[in-house]
């Protein structure tokens, strides 16, 4: 299986985004709780599009 180079770097910025995300809240415990949800969003927002990425490659 052959991921092209565009595919793959897309599916690392993805991942970076959601570690980003995840590392922000396990720093910051003072985060507001709509702050906490924006982080949240982004992690579930970018999970899906990385599931896709990942769908795309298997087909």
């Amino acid at each position: 299986m052959h991921v092209n180079a565009a595919l793959s770097e897309e599916i690392i910025n993805r991942i970076t985004a959601i570690l980003a995300a995840a590392e922000i809240l396990d720093n910051n415990i003072d985060l507001e709780m709509n702050e906490r949800q924006a982080f949240l969003n982004v992690i579930h927002a970018e999970a899906l599009q990385l599931e896709q990425h990942i769908r795309t490659i298997q087909c």
